[in-house]
């Protein structure tokens, strides 16, 4: 009964900007978290005024948020932000959280959760979750948000899945890619890898995908909870991520923030009940998208503009959609990193405060190896996208 979508955007490939975008249905230049920590981003530089767990709530709804909340978030606690009825959020240095020995706010109380078995940070959220849904009286409506840490460094296995073999599959032709001369001035800096770099990082990869088995497990066990309490039936569930990874690709390593299809693509699920299950290749949906879906779906209004679309109208198959999606960054003082694109269904259209760009024609170099920006014969494409482009900056 699930949707694929495999043109699903992070609008603001890293952490805190797109958990803001996801809660609040807004680009990131309109909530204002541009990056993972004070001044210009992290939990204290967001206004949770207004968020889908107010506008559900609001109607009467139970809402909880369990598990990695806005980077920085431990500058606030113990304030519980406006809009959950339960919340059990990880405390870590600057929102990063260890897998085991690590603080949560459980509703206002912080306690510390050592190096035992359950401790492990995706079966301690799995279980909060699991004992919230099971307080509800059968006729309450329930919103739930359950963010694991896992796959985020520093990848630490559950105790039995340490070890287990995995396979990383082939390797993208992006993989230490060989000429980067097209590229902009951050990525021309970068050295080729060398092969005992390659090394470390395929270890590390490898424990990422292992952090991976026990969410698939817990992911199970909270389908068998609702199922068994008669809410399947009438649950959407969602299932994504809030940025993607580079492991070599274009000679970066373990990191994100860059205008590649692979940081700004995400894995992204759509269960709708008594739909039947597809793989949709032709839709741009975004992170922007999850909060209004949310909310139409749970009939319920959004008290101001957001940028994000509600899904609705594709969960039967073709409607009238989007052509483009904005994708943005900032890091600060990197004025050679902060940009602005727009991705369409062919064509990605990068600018960079520092005045580099980028433009790559999808459908025949889907891997981004050669942009051409300076190309003449996509001139007129260039030119249309920059106006696209002038044009979501204001939105």
């Amino acid at each position: 009964e699930a949707i694929r979508f495999d043109l699903a955007i992070a609008n603001a490939p890293v952490c805190c900007p797109s958990r803001a975008s996801l809660l609040t249905g807004l680009y990131a230049h309109n909530h204002g978290v541009h990056t993972n920590q004070p001044p210009n981003g992290g939990a204290p530089a967001f206004d949770a005024s207004s968020t889908i767990g107010t506008w559900l709530q609001g109607a009467g709804w139970k809402t909880a948020y369990v598990g990695k909340y806005l980077n920085s978030y431990g500058m606030l606690s113990p304030i519980v932000p406006p809009g959950w009825s339960h919340w059990f959020v990880s405390i870590g240095d600057s929102g990063r959280l260890n897998y085991y020995d690590y603080s949560a706010n459980r509703n206002g109380i912080v306690s510390f959760y050592g190096s035992q078995h359950d401790d492990y940070s995706t079966y301690r959220f799995t279980a909060e979750a699991q004992t919230w849904l099971q307080s509800l009286q059968p006729t309450d409506d329930a919103f739930l948000v359950l963010a694991f840490e896992a796959p985020h460094g520093p990848y630490v296995p559950a105790p039995e899945d340490v070890g287990i073999g995995v396979s990383l599959g082939p390797r993208a032709p992006s993989f230490n890619e060989t000429d980067v001369t097209d590229k902009p001035t951050w990525v021309r800096s970068r050295a080729l890898l060398t092969a005992a770099q390659i090394t470390y990082d395929n270890a590390k990869q490898r424990d990422q995908h292992r952090t991976l088995l026990a969410s698939d497990r817990m992911i199970l066990q909270v389908i068998g909870t609702l199922q068994s309490l008669g809410r399947w039936n009438n649950t959407l569930f969602v299932f994504t991520s809030d940025n993607g990874y580079f492991w070599g690709e274009h000679r970066l390593r373990q990191e994100k923030q860059a205008a590649y299809e692979e940081s700004i693509r995400v894995p992204f699920y759509l269960r709708v009940p008594g739909t039947a299950p597809r793989w949709d290749f032709t839709h741009l949906v975004g992170i922007i998208d999850i909060a209004p879906t949310v909310a139409d779906w749970a009939g319920v209004s959004i008290p101001s503009p957001v940028n994000g679309l509600s899904l609705r109208p594709l969960f039967g198959g073709s409607a009238p959609w989007r052509n483009d999606i904005l994708v943005e960054n900032w890091i600060d003082n990197r004025p050679d990193r902060t940009f602005a694109a727009v991705r369409s269904l062919s064509h990605l259209w990068v600018e960079y405060a520092n005045g580099d760009r980028e433009l790559y024609d999808l459908k025949v170099d889907p891997f981004q190896m050669t942009s051409r920006h300076n190309d003449p014969v996509l001139a007129t494409i260039r030119t249309n996208l920059e106006a696209r482009l002038a044009q979501l900056r204001l939105e």
